[in-house]
């Protein structure tokens, strides 16, 4: 359910998304550029023969009534939640949220299409999220998120950049590559999808990303 509401706290008008019975729910919202508002949390998914599908990210766009303007799901694995979004300098949004393998980072095009995703993988044992995201001055992505063993919990900021944009500049020519590192320090071999520290034994560091198509 959306309701907007005037500086009194009394309701404008308000607009329901999804079907009865559904269970599907918004996790944030935020107001666009042209007086509209952008959804992200989370919907049911139907699995076959009646069997429970797990969840999808769920990105809708409205009018500033309310009235839905398109809506998109996000994710291929079961239980992705989206937890927060933003607006982006190029018109698009950036959805923060869950997935099983951890937290994850969307970006999307103006219509809700997914552009890329990096997803940072969670130790063993750990529940992890990313629970907020913004855009940078120089157009990388910051997120905040929290991890947590069921006896401590943590508070992480990591930021991430477009996969393409430092493999293009970065030369490993003359190089030797040390060890590939993730953003938690941990030794780790290269897998799709994960944003990994590259050391080389001059001491440069290199940001990349495997996109698995």
């Amino acid at each position: 359910m959306l309701i907007k509401i005037d500086a009194n706290g009394t309701e404008e008008w308000s607009q329901t998304f999804g079907s009865p019975g559904s269970e599907d729910y918004g996790a944030a919202v935020k107001q666009t550029d042209d007086g509209g508002f952008i959804i992200t949390g989370r919907t049911h998914l139907e699995g076959e023969d009646g069997e429970d599908g797990g969840w999808d990210i769920l990105l809708i766009k409205t009018h500033p009534n309310g009235v839905i303007e398109w809506g998109q799901t996000l994710g291929g694995s079961l239980n992705d939640v989206g937890w927060s979004v933003s607006p982006t300098s190029d018109g698009g949004y950036a959805v923060a949220g869950y997935t099983v393998v951890g937290e994850w980072v969307i970006k999307t095009t103006e219509s809700g299409l997914e552009q890329w995703n990096q997803s940072f993988e969670n130790a063993d044992g750990h529940d992890e999220a990313g629970n907020a995201s913004t855009q940078t001055s120089d157009g990388c992505y910051l997120m905040l998120g929290n991890t947590s063993d069921g006896i401590e919990s943590l508070v992480y900021l990591v930021k991430a950049c477009e996969p393409a944009a430092s493999i293009d500049t970065f030369s490993t020519q003359g190089k030797k590559l040390t060890r590939i590192i993730d953003f938690w320090g941990r030794q780790v071999d290269p897998t799709p999808n994960q944003l990994l520290l590259y050391l080389y034994d001059d001491g440069s560091v290199e940001q990349r990303c495997i996109i698995e198509r």
